[in-house]
């Protein structure tokens, strides 16, 4: 059994705490609340890029819907947006 030195112990601590940030942004996105990416940057201000990128992904996630869900948009014809793209009819 090995033992971890204490730079790897240090890096499985940031990226468990890292874990958890987004554990806990995830949990606010969901639940409808408002996520304040300054609030959770300056909580670990080492790991900003990481946590800018990672919210940004959950941003794009969010933004996709279960196809199964009933449609809350406007129809196309509605908006004006008909015609054609490559083979398909819009």
């Amino acid at each position: 059994m090995s033992v971890l030195d204490p730079s790897a112990s240090e890096l499985l601590d940031n990226d468990l705490a890292l874990a958890d940030l987004i554990t806990e942004i995830t949990d606010k996105k969901q639940a409808g609340k408002r996520v304040d990416l300054d609030r959770y940057l300056a909580r670990m201000p080492e790991r900003a890029e990481q946590i800018r990128r990672l919210a940004l992904a959950l941003n794009v996630l969010d933004g996709l819907k279960d196809p199964s869900a009933p449609s809350t948009g406007t129809p196309a014809t509605e908006t004006g947006l008909t015609g054609t793209l490559g083979d398909f009819r819009i």
